[in-house]
């Protein structure tokens, strides 16, 4: 095997705020899985290993480190994003409910979700909640996610209090009233 060791410095021209972590290396890396991570996290060092090794056992699923189990209604409607059940590591096997969160590691397997321009105008439409813009894709696609057993039990650790001050979840899930992820819910309909 050939070991490719180096870091490539995408430039990005499109304002897509969280969706750059994924959208431009998705493109140029085609033939190669990419892992995402949220930056305003830290991370265990098995992270990479564990997410490799999920890949290997499971090369057609979406591998990730930290997930939620949707939770829907009788008609199949995900219920609010707060009632769902959180950081799920008893489910171990893949499901369509399973919902991959970027603060934990996510490995998406060469070209999976086939992001090009064209989806764009849909990024913009959810343009502050990447996890739900892409398990949108993944649903279309007919895509599964599985959990990938970490040595982390405990989550991942807001990095400080500048962070965590305007970290997305305050808005996407913390808001009173109505959270942004569940508006975002009901533009997907997941």
């Amino acid at each position: 095997n050939k070991k490719i060791k180096f870091i490539d410095l995408i430039i990005c021209d499109k304002k897509i705020g969280p969706h750059t972590k994924y959208f431009y290396a998705m493109q140029k890396y085609r033939n190669y899985a990419v892992i995402t991570v949220d930056d305003d996290h830290e991370y265990d060092n098995d992270l990479c290993e564990s997410l490799w090794k999920s890949y290997i056992d499971n090369p057609n699923l979406i591998s990730a480190r930290r997930v939620h189990l949707i939770k829907r209604n009788e008609m199949g409607v995900p219920l609010s994003y707060n009632l769902w059940r959180y950081n799920c590591r008893d489910i171990k096997i893949s499901n369509m409910d399973l919902f991959a969160t970027g603060v934990g590691g996510v490995l998406y397997p060469p070209d999976i979700l086939k992001i090009s321009d064209k989806n764009l105008p849909a990024i913009n439409a959810c343009l502050y909640a990447d996890d739900i813009y892409l398990k949108w894709v993944e649903e279309k696609m007919g895509i599964e996610t599985i959990w990938c057993k970490n040595k982390n039990t405990e989550g991942n650790r807001l990095l400080d209090e500048e962070i965590i001050d305007s970290a997305l979840y305050l808005e996407n899930v913390k808001s009173k009233g109505e959270n942004r992820n569940d508006k975002y819910l009901k533009i997907f309909k997941l």
